[in-house]
């Protein structure tokens, strides 16, 4: 009910692009009557972007009234599936509020902790904007350094993502490792606290870890690099060498014991898997090559880092993201020389800020080290087919992936025949899967009518080619992000582009002209403008697709043709749909709204 008030606290560090996102966690609800009743639960709430919002931060409490709306799954074919997404966040409903619906009823309390952090990301972010003048500079630099990445430009996350170099920008395990090497180091000078002084040490660079958690937004891969090296430096402390086999495996369950979605979560899964691949990889890839230069070594190291994690994710990168950079390990020698530097003049700058001088030469040579680290990256991406897009792989395909790795490793370090043996059986069904796949591309035959709101998209596939059907005004950008997936996982080669407009057009077993489709047995009829004609000879038909909200005189319809189903699109106006639907319900002809329903996907049968 829009008229029910609502008290909630900011959850998380809200995320400001057009709207200001942020998850928000309810309290109190008030119901007919006035009264306040206690109320549970997380939602997502997209605030209008004003000064005001700017200003939100974590456990700010607020008083609202907006509706709440389900989160609902993707009306289109392999679109990402937000619903699924927020599902294993514990988040089920969003609201939309505008700048008059809510008030500001109670600033953080200074006492909680992730406030208290979030108060200083702020203040060391204001930091960073006025030493790092340049917006590429800044957002880069504020997200390696604190993982904000609220003014990462679209650009520079395509060049970063392009190059292999994203993970760069998210702060993760390898920062908390340099982090705490950097710590670890300058308590290395300290040396007058006697014998208990290592314990004392590793107290102090645990509590620093912790803090850096706080200040960078608590990410899982964060949390269980900080939980991992608490774990070793304990074990330590307390005379015993740990198992770093058995710190992952403590650490992981820790973390699925206070948050069992972790284990849904990309992140957390890049994170162990990563971990686990350089642990048991590199080692065995860098003694494969002695280079007694100190130099070149230090390449070759970083090579081998490069390689044994991507060894361990690339299952998991091309399932979730469906593209392969080919110049990683490129981007891999720029980045991670570069992004300790860039840590350590940041966390520096943060310390001396107060004497500008000092300052400002710091600052200056942190904006020298990101603009020379963004011009690499961007110079990378330039480079000519470094980039492999449209890679679509099954979930079963990962599982028979990682089994091949886990058998063919275990064959070499054991020496054991059988296994290899094993290694070849799963790698042969990869392939067959991989064969069976594209057997099923070559013979498809489909229709498929998206929905975009204010727009109108029409696939048809006929094996790997696809003739795509779209209205003047769409964009290719928005037509992409719509369809893509839905053409990769099929692997339809590139597209033969057909206006509806278009008056006539025709190409193996495809015929159009003048609103009228035939492929292979499926006839279909657009009405793009208004019907009102009754015609004496009925054509018989399967589908008719409206579109743009045309008049429609539904008796003349239906004695002008014979059809099977009626299918209203995105372009049309909800008013228009709604009169419709409730006049195929009197008529008893079959519908389908793509705002309702989903997409229309049509298997066709030769």
């Amino acid at each position: 009910n829009d008229n029910n008030l609502i008290i909630a606290k900011i959850s998380e560090a809200p995320s400001i692009k057009k709207r200001v996102k942020a998850s928000i966690l309810l309290e109190k609800i008030s119901d007919e009557n006035g009264d306040w009743k206690h109320t549970t639960g997380k939602v997502l709430a997209f605030f209008e972007r004003d000064a005001k919002t700017q200003e939100l931060s974590y456990g700010d409490r607020i008083v609202f009234s907006s509706k709440l709306f389900k989160i609902k799954a993707p009306l289109n074919p392999r679109q990402i599936d937000f619903q699924n997404f927020y599902y294993y966040q514990n988040i089920h409903y969003q609201s939309f509020i505008n700048e008059k619906d809510w008030h500001l009823l109670q600033k953080a309390n200074g006492t909680d902790l992730l406030a208290r952090a979030g108060f200083w990301r702020k203040q060391f972010l204001k930091i960073l904007q006025q030493h790092l003048h340049n917006t590429k500079e800044y957002a880069v630099g504020a997200a390696l350094i604190l993982g904000y990445k609220n003014d990462l430009s679209d650009e520079m996350k395509t060049a970063y993502s392009h190059t292999g170099a994203s993970h760069i920008l998210a702060v993760s395990g390898m920062h908390v490792g340099l982090f705490a090497a950097l710590i670890g180091f300058l308590l290395s000078w300290m040396k007058w606290f006697g014998r208990g002084w290592n314990r004392i040490k590793n107290l102090i660079l645990i509590f620093c870890l912790f803090v850096f958690a706080l200040l960078t937004g608590a990410s899982p891969p964060v949390v269980r690099a900080v939980f991992m090296f608490s774990l070793v430096l304990i074990g330590l402390s307390l005379g015993r060498s740990p198992n770093i086999y058995n710190t992952i495996a403590a650490s992981a369950f820790c973390l699925l014991c206070y948050n069992p979605f972790y284990l849904m979560s990309l992140s957390f899964q890049l994170s162990f898997f990563a971990v686990i691949g350089i642990v048991y990889f590199y080692p065995k890839i860098y003694k494969r090559w002695y280079i007694p230069n100190r130099f070149f070594d230090f390449f070759w190291k970083l090579t081998a880092i490069a390689l044994a994690a991507q060894i361990a994710t690339l299952p998991l990168t091309i399932f979730y993201f469906h593209q392969f950079p080919i110049y990683f390990l490129l981007s891999g020698w720029i980045v991670v020389p570069l992004s300790p530097l860039i840590l350590g003049l940041g966390i520096a700058l943060f310390a001396f800020h107060s004497f500008p001088v000092l300052a400002g030469i710091i600052g200056k040579i942190l904006y020298g080290c990101i603009w020379l680290m963004n011009a690499l990256i961007f110079l990378i991406q330039e480079i000519p087919q470094g980039l492999i897009e449209g890679l679509w792989i099954s979930l079963l395909t990962v599982i028979l992936l990682y089994s091949f790795i886990v058998m063919i490793s275990a064959a070499f370090q054991l020496k054991n025949f059988r296994l290899v043996i094993v290694s070849a059986i799963l790698l042969l069904g990869i392939c067959l899967n991989f064969a069976f796949t594209s057997f099923q591309n070559q013979y498809q035959s489909k229709l498929c009518i998206y929905h975009i709101p204010k727009h109108s998209l029409m696939d048809i596939s006929d094996g790997t080619d696809i003739y795509c059907f779209h209205d003047l005004t769409l964009a290719d950008s928005l037509e992409n992000r719509i369809a893509s997936n839905n053409r990769n996982s099929f692997g339809l080669s590139p597209k033969k582009s057909i206006l509806f407009s278009q008056a006539s057009f025709r190409d193996k077993s495809i015929y159009y002209q003048d609103g009228f489709l035939k492929f292979r047995n499926i006839k279909l009829a657009i009405i793009r403008e208004d019907f009102t004609n009754r015609s004496n000879h009925p054509i018989q038909i399967d589908f008719i697709l409206i579109q743009n909200s045309p008049r429609i005189n539904w008796t003349a319809l239906q004695n002008s043709f014979h059809f099977k189903q009626v299918i209203f699109d995105g372009s049309n106006k909800l008013k228009s749909v709604n009169q419709w639907i409730k006049k195929c319900k009197e008529l008893n002809i079959d519908f389908h709204y793509t705002q309702r329903d989903g997409a229309f996907v049509y298997n066709i049968t030769n």
